[in-house]
């Protein structure tokens, strides 16, 4: 299987593991993000999976702002962003697909988002206290995109 896990220097301090396969799965995983709440420190991505077919099961995420990252942005946050993305991430090749089953995430801030089509099976998902109101799951898919996240049987 061709594919990296890498953990990237993201600002001062900060890091966020990216996972770079096609057709795989990542099974039994375990992130913590630890930098601190994103009001304070920004954000700060757990996992962000950036390609096509990755699939995650039985395993936890947990993070303030920005859990998950289920790539790929679409253009307009691209062009937007165009100064802040590394540069295998300042395309739009078409839509990613993503499963994640049996997996628990935990998270303040918008700590589901991407374009994905991502389908969450199983899941439990937990928001963490935050001093703010905040949303769970920010998806970002381009107009013509008919399909998004799909969460199925997922406890909140």
């Amino acid at each position: 299987v061709a594919g990296y896990v890498k953990f990237e220097r993201v600002g001062k301090d900060r890091k966020q593991a990216i996972a770079d396969f096609k057709q795989y799965i990542l099974d039994n995983l375990s992130i913590e993000k630890t930098v601190g709440e994103g009001h304070i420190v920004g954000q700060a991505v757990a996992l962000n999976l950036y390609a096509d077919d990755i699939n995650l099961f039985n395993s936890t995420l947990k993070a303030h702002k920005d859990t998950i990252f289920l790539g790929p942005l679409s253009q307009d946050l691209i062009e937007r962003y165009v100064d802040l993305l590394p540069e295998d991430e300042r395309f739009y090749g078409g839509q990613f697909h993503h499963a994640l089953k049996n997996c628990t995430i935990y998270g303040t801030v918008d700590f589901i988002f991407g374009g994905s089509n991502a389908q969450f099976i199983n899941c439990t998902i937990i928001s963490l206290p935050t001093p703010n109101n905040s949303y769970i799951v920010a998806p970002n898919h381009n107009k013509e995109i008919k399909q998004g996240f799909d969460l199925k049987i997922v406890k909140y």
